[in-house]
Formats: structure tokens, C-alpha cells, sequence
């Protein structure tokens, strides 16, 4: 978990942090962003994808808020493009303002497609917020609400919130798994007709349905969702070359029933981790 920072960890974090802004101004990187309850967690990487990023984040933060996609930079704004807009919290770009400029690395931050701040206009908004928390604390015990002295958090309730966040996080693993093995099942049952392709004499069709094979290998691996992906443009790529004659006599073969109903399976499969992925942001 996330804790708060002592002077020396901050000025560490801060050099971290400066490589990072600097990699983001060279060339776009994937990034995971989860607010802690001390502190923020970002983590940035060229070639990692932002959903293992995410998950090694939100280990670190203790939490499962914040927000993962691209990040880039335009002029003097670092530009998050997220997965899911609608599921970044409402104070994380504020948070990792904060986060930024405590640890000597300011910038601006926004989500792609809003408006770009004008220059101070981010300074102003932090000023009159300031400003109000001030005010609220010079308030009375009658002028302040009865409703703040219960808005702490109540351990019990946290500890809920944690199991309940670990229970979802176990099935959605379950589920990325199962779909895991099934495409890995639809893909052996499909080496006949890989093994036809690579001996084509068609080169198109030999490099096509070799190089996706490939892809399927690495992503099956790491990222279940787009190796999904993949096995339906090799199944397609495959049965247009079937079609056109393009893998030989021998491959006018009756359907596979059971690749179908593997296929039928997959489906309902990715619908039930997307629904999770969702739910969990």
C-alpha cells in the first residue's frame, strides 16, 4: 500500500517522475494511475500494456480507482487518453497535479478530448478552493454539519470493500483464465489448417495466417482480450483462403462442431470479463 512519502522518497520519486514526463515528450506510453490513500501510484512503460501496468499499480496504491490508457503530451499538458472515461474519479487529475508538483515535477494533466486549460486557469481553480477549505474551517461546532462527524471512514466498512474488491477480482482472474484455456484449445484444433497455410503457395496467404499465429503466441499469453482478436482475423484469414482454393483441395473439409461451439463459448466468456473489467475500472 501506498504510503506517504518521507523528504528523501520524495526528491527519489520526483527524479522518477522527471524520466517519466521526459519518455512521455519523446513518444506516447502506456500508463496506470491508481490513487492511494496517502499517495498517488503512475507507472509508464513503452511495451508493458496498461492493464499489467494497472494491476501492478493498484497492488502498490492499496486501491482500485484511478485510470489506465496512453499517455502524451501536447505542449506543456500531459494528455491522458483512458480506456474508460466515465470510470476515472472525479479528483484524480487534481490528485496527480498535487502528486506531480509535491515531488518538484509540475504539469498540467488532462483527459484527452476536454478542453485545454489557459495558461493559470488550473493556479485560480486551486486558489479558490484553498480558499473555501479555509473558511469551512473556521466554522463553528453549530455551523458545521452533523453529517462531517460521520463521514470518517469506518474500518469495518473499509475491510468489506476490500474483500469484496478481492472476491471480484478473484472471479474476473477466473474468468480471463477460462477464456485463456478455450482459446488455446480453439487454436490447437486449428493446426491442421495452419500447418496447410504455412505450405501454401500462395505467399499472401503463408504470411498472413503465420505472422497472426504468431501474435496469438505473445498476446494468448499476456492480454486474453486481444488475442481474442486475433484468433478471429486467423479464423477469417483462413477461411477466405479456403474459399478461394487458396490451401489446397483437402481443406473443403466439413466444419469443425467442436471449434464452433468452442467459439460459441469464448463469446460469453469475454462478455462475462468485460462486465467484471467494468465493474472494477
Amino acid at each position: 500500500m501506498a504510503k506517504k512519502p518521507t523528504p528523501t522518497e520524495l526528491k527519489q520519486q520526483g527524479e522518477e517522475l522527471s524520466k517519466q514526463i521526459a519518455e512521455v515528450r519523446k513518444k506516447d506510453v502506456n500508463f496506470a494511475m491508481v490513487m492511494g490513500k496517502d499517495a498517488l501510484v503512475f507507472h509508464t512503460d513503452r511495451k508493458k500494456n496498461c492493464d499489467v501496468l494497472w494491476r501492478t499499480a493498484k497492488k502498490e496504491a492499496g486501491g482500485a480507482k484511478g485510470a489506465k490508457g496512453v499517455a502524451s503530451m501536447s505542449g506543456k499538458v500531459m494528455v491522458l487518453d483512458v480506456d474508460d472515461p466515465d470510470s476515472v474519479p472525479g479528483p484524480l487529475l487534481k490528485m496527480a497535479k498535487k502528486h506531480f508538483a509535491e515531488r518538484g515535477a509540475p504539469i498540467r494533466i488532462m483527459l484527452k478530448g476536454e478542453e485545454e486549460p489557459a495558461d493559470g486557469a488550473d493556479d485560480t481553480a486551486d486558489a479558490a478552493d484553498e480558499k473555501s477549505k479555509k473558511a469551512a474551517a473556521v466554522q463553528t461546532p453549530e455551523q458545521t454539519p452533523k453529517s462531517a462527524s460521520d463521514a470518517q471512514d469506518d474500518p469495518s466498512d473499509e475491510q468489506a470493500k476490500t474483500q469484496k474488491n478481492e472476491t471480484a477480482d478473484a472471479d474476473r482472474d477466473a474468468r480471463i483464465e477460462a477464456l485463456r484455456k478455450s482459446l488455446i484449445q480453439d487454436f490447437k484444433a486449428m493446426q491442421p489448417d495452419l500447418k496447410r497455410a504455412s505450405q501454401s503457395q500462395d505467399a499472401g496467404v503463408n504470411k498472413k495466417v503465420t505472422g497472426l499465429a504468431r501474435i496469438f503466441i505473445d498476446q494468448v499469453k499476456t492480454d486474453v482480450k486481444k488475442a481474442h482478436s486475433v484468433m478471429g482475423l486467423l479464423q477469417t484469414t483462413i477461411n477466405s483462403a479456403k474459399d478461394s482454393g487458396q490451401l489446397g483441395a483437402d481443406d473443403a473439409a466439413k466444419p469443425n462442431t467442436a471449434s464452433i461451439t468452442r467459439r460459441k463459448k469464448l463469446a460469453a466468456l469475454e462478455k462475462g470479463v468485460d462486465k467484471l473489467l467494468e465493474r472494477l475500472g
